[in-house]
């Protein structure tokens, strides 16, 4: 009688990060079934790609393995907020500039990339006054629409919003002041109150003793 005896191999897998050393500790492997889960919360601005050796052994006596690369690229989630260099920006301008200059530009920064960092510049109180101003939406700069004149508006408050360009649902924001003040020129002449003056003068006024 002839016995013949079947020996099943199982194969053990692990997981050898190539480059950078903190991905290890970033992802685990099952090694009975390969299965490759996350052991830790990913950051994609902090590391945006894992590369790894995956490495399955046989359980025989004389082990045998192999090996494969994978790569792990972390897909970005709106997950930063766009932020201004400052909250609050001051600014002087001459009331002679003229329309289309750019008197000031401000800037954000967003964390994110594609459309989740890319920013957009808007004047949330563009009315009254504010009309004199129009901000370029991609620049951030701020540009005169119309002749300034100290005399009627000395002053100016915005409030400018920085969004990124995600998805409407998901899309994130924030506000800066901007305030402009306009220094005068000396544009006006001094005037008489009248066009001319007529009075009685008597020919024995006495000089020494004053008007």
């Amino acid at each position: 009688k002839i016995i013949t005896i079947s020996l099943v191999l199982f194969l053990t897998y692990s997981l050898q990060a190539t480059v950078d050393g903190r991905s290890q500790n970033m992802f685990s492997v099952d090694p009975s079934s390969g299965q490759i889960s996350t052991a830790q919360k990913l950051d994609r601005e902090s590391i945006d790609k894992h590369y790894f050796m995956i490495i399955a052994t046989d359980n025989g006596s004389r082990k045998q393995s192999s090996m494969a690369s994978l790569t792990i690229i972390v897909d970005d989630v709106n997950d930063h907020m766009p932020t201004f260099e400052n909250s609050f920006y001051a600014q002087d301008v001459s009331e002679s500039i003229i329309t289309g200059t750019t008197v000031l530009t401000i800037r954000a920064s967003d964390g994110d990339t594609g459309n989740n960092g890319a920013i957009s510049y808007k004047i949330l109180n563009p009315s009254g006054v504010n009309m004199a101003f129009y901000i370029d939406q991609n620049s951030g700069s701020i540009v005169t629409k119309t002749p300034l004149d100290r005399e009627r508006t000395p002053f100016y408050s915005m409030t400018i919003s920085a969004s990124d360009k995600a998805l409407v649902t998901e899309r994130k924001s924030s506000t800066a002041t901007v305030e402009i003040t306009v220094l005068d020129e000396n544009d006006n002449k001094p005037q008489f109150s009248q066009g001319s003056y007529t009075i009685d003068v008597s020919e024995d006024i006495d000089p020494s003793r004053g008007p």
